[in-house]
């Protein structure tokens, strides 16, 4: 699954803004929301996080005026994945504004 954000805050404004996801995604999804991690090289951000009982993992790379992610969905959200895309887009759209 590939997301990707455009922007026009450059890449260090939107890596600030990116530090929040976790915040974010607490807001969105409460207690649903466990074991979350990120983990930051440079410009490329790992982040793991089990939302709903299932595990979801992805990378983001930051840009000067984008953010593509990369991520896996389990075989058993596949059906949903646009769902879930979506959401995800949704989320970093809004931390990108």
């Amino acid at each position: 699954m590939e997301i990707l954000v455009k922007h026009k805050l450059g890449t260090e404004e939107a890596k600030k803004r990116l530090l929040n996801l976790a915040e974010e995604m607490k807001k969105q999804y409460g207690d649903q929301l466990k074991n979350y991690t990120e983990e930051w090289k440079g410009n490329i951000v790992n982040v793991a996080f089990k939302v709903m009982g299932f595990n979801i993992k992805g990378e983001m790379e930051v840009k000067d005026d984008k953010v593509v992610m990369n991520g896996k969905v389990p075989m058993m959200l596949k059906a949903f994945e646009s769902q879930v895309s979506d959401q995800i887009y949704t989320t970093i759209s809004k931390l990108l504004k």
